[in-house]
């Protein structure tokens, strides 16, 4: 380019300041008649409006942005007001569920208990008559009463603890007195069943509701011992470190005819959601084992069941080695409210 074109050069250049300065893409340079120089303003002028294509685009794209956002928020707020509303409706219902189940318990268990009292008064007086023929019928009627109110009782208990009218207990206690405890307890219906029972006990001491604990562990065995006949039935305790938390370990297993499979996969779900065939195809211990079960999450712990038909089965209770500090954790606490509402809910 000769000195002719310096003029136009330097008019270019101060265009494009200008342009650059006030962030005018929109604006063209103007032609200054010197052909070399126009070739490069249009090719300018070209760069230019490809920018402001550039520019009007982002803008569409941030507006159309903006406005999913907002219409996003606007969803995820009244979303959280729902889930805040369900979850508090779902805490009223199962407050309510549980208090109706714990007074309905109580009103139950009276009359239970004068089934209980006239029947043994019945033996009594048939023996006293030598009308020994009916003792069988009238004895299976003690039974059934005493099994039922045995239910009602923990589900009063249950209910207790879930309406908040109740806390588990605390204290620190040696694992093997425990296992003795149950042992006295579960002897004699092991003798009438004709089954052998081990004991394996390599634990120390647990800070729990040890009546509880107890109690849970005397029904998984009784469970054990009723499904199993001259056979065998072992009870193994271990303690164990997973990072920072004790655990301990029951596992009770059995030599008895085993579980389905399909009732096995449906046996620690809701009672009412679990499928029609789990109580007659399991009998009376799988409502005791559901209650076991929730008992189990409550105290911050599970209860894992295998099983295989014909080979027996194994239920472990597993539980927090010192259970008030572990409950005490809020990620405990979340889950273990996640899980008591999950298998309070009405399906």
């Amino acid at each position: 380019m000769n000195k002719d074109s310096l003029p136009e050069l330097e008019f270019i250049r101060k265009s494009l300041e200008r342009i650059l300065d006030e962030e005018s893409f929109a604006s063209n340079i103007e032609l200054t008649g010197h052909d070399k120089a126009d070739a490069l303003v249009k090719l300018v002028n070209t760069l230019l409006s490809e920018i402001q294509k550039r520019d009007e685009k982002i803008a569409l794209q941030k507006k159309s942005l903006k406005s999913q956002i907002e219409i996003r928020t606007g969803e995820l707020e009244e979303s959280n007001k729902k889930l805040a509303l369900d979850k508090r409706e779902a805490e009223t219902s199962s407050l309510s569920k549980s208090v109706f189940l714990a007074n309905l318990s109580h009103e139950l268990r009276t009359p239970l208990n004068h089934i209980i009292g006239y029947s043994e008064m019945l033996q009594e007086e048939m023996q006293d008559g030598g009308l020994e023929d009916f003792l069988p019928d009238i004895e299976k009627i003690r039974a059934s009463s005493c099994s039922l109110i045995k239910w009602v009782e923990e589900i009063i208990d249950l209910s207790k603890i879930e309406s908040g009218r109740s806390e588990l207990q605390h204290q620190k206690f040696l694992v093997e007195d425990l296992v003795h405890d149950l042992s006295q307890k579960i002897q004699e219906d092991m003798n009438q069943a004709g089954n052998e029972f081990t004991i394996d006990v390599d634990a120390g001491e647990i800070n729990g509701d040890r009546e509880r604990i107890l109690r849970t562990l005397f029904n998984l065995v009784a469970n054990a011992c009723n499904t199993t006949q001259n056979g065998k039935v072992s009870l193994r305790v271990r303690q164990e470190m997973v990072e920072d938390i004790g655990w301990i370990s029951f596992e009770i297993k059995d030599t008895g005819a085993g579980i389905n499979p399909k009732i096995l996969e449906n046996l620690f779900k809701g009672y009412t959601q679990a499928d029609e065939n789990l109580s007659s195809g399991f009998g009376g211990e799988a409502l005791m084992l559901a209650i076991c079960h929730r008992l189990s999450l409550i105290m911050g712990g599970n209860i894992l069941a295998e099983s295989e038909l014909g080979a027996g089965s194994k239920f472990t209770l597993r539980l927090p080695m010192d259970m008030k500090s572990h409950l005490s954790k809020p990620h405990v606490v979340r889950a273990t409210n996640l899980f008591i509402q999950d298998i309070l809910k009405m399906k």
